[in-house]
């Protein structure tokens, strides 16, 4: 009898377990936290790596028609249809700019 009492905890001895448990608790939280900020940092950078490759390859591929164009009148066609194409491209920044500053707005009232 004697040793089964003396197998359970102090109130002490409790509450050093609950003190570390808590400590352990919340060091597993702030990496927790560090991870996901280094993902999304990581998921970021991947993102803009990805737009910055596609836009060095578009690149080379305007300089390569341009090259290839020859004449004057041909870089005049070349131009016009690169107008053509920017065209709907800045609609689609001046969208993505609107939802973006609405996004802020949601934020800032939250």
């Amino acid at each position: 009898m004697q040793r089964k009492i003396e197998q359970i905890p102090s109130n002490i001895e409790i509450t050093q377990f609950h003190t570390r448990f808590v400590e352990l608790f919340d060091n597993l939280n702030f990496k927790s936290d560090e991870n996901r900020k280094y993902n999304n940092l990581f998921n970021t950078l991947q993102d803009a790596k990805l737009l910055f490759d596609n836009q060095y390859k578009i690149l080379h591929e305007v300089n390569d028609m341009y090259k290839q164009a020859g004449s004057k009148k041909n870089k005049e066609i070349l131009l016009h249809n690169l107008q053509l194409i920017i065209k709907p491209l800045k609609e689609k920044v001046a969208l993505c700019n609107a939802d973006l500053e609405k996004t802020k707005q949601n934020l800032r009232q939250v």
